[in-house]
């Protein structure tokens, strides 16, 4: 299987260590490819599989936002990408249109608060809920503050 994980900053944290932590698990059965608005990481990958360069950011313009998503459909194309992986925060929105676009299935992780409250504009909360409720294939949480009772 080919994945693309989608992610705005790849620096050092708790989500860089869950995805490095799911990529250990899985590399051997699956090619990973990684999307990210900046990479720099102590950890290992295949720089050669690294996309960098994207406008994953809450002040993204029209055209820069249009160019994220035609970048990512060519890499979901290019790559014969089988599923999307997509992480907090706003690279979410460029994520869900590419996928749209190529008929690429698309999971979400939830890695705590941060990844319900992160859009401070009404159109980005908006769009953000509509996505959570009807274009995200398959949501996963990786703390308990993320499962619903």
């Amino acid at each position: 299987m080919n994945i693309l994980i989608v992610n705005e900053n790849y620096t050092r944290g708790g989500l860089e260590t869950n995805l490095y932590t799911q990529y250990e698990a899985m590399k051997n059965k699956n090619n990973f490819y990684f999307a990210m608005g900046r990479y720099k990481s102590n950890l290992t990958f295949d720089d050669s599989k690294i996309y960098e360069g994207f406008h994953f950011t809450p002040t993204v313009t029209i055209n820069e936002f249009c160019e994220d998503v035609n970048r990512l459909v060519e890499i979901i194309k290019k790559e014969k990408i089988d599923v999307v992986h997509a992480h907090p925060f706003y690279s979410v929105f460029q994520a869900v249109f590419a996928a749209k676009l190529t008929n690429t299935p698309i999971a979400y992780t939830l890695h705590g608060v941060a990844s319900f409250n992160f859009p401070y504009k009404v159109n980005d909360i908006i769009l953000y809920q509509a996505m959570l409720e009807s274009e995200i294939d398959k949501i996963f949480g990786v703390s308990n503050l993320c499962v619903s009772a």
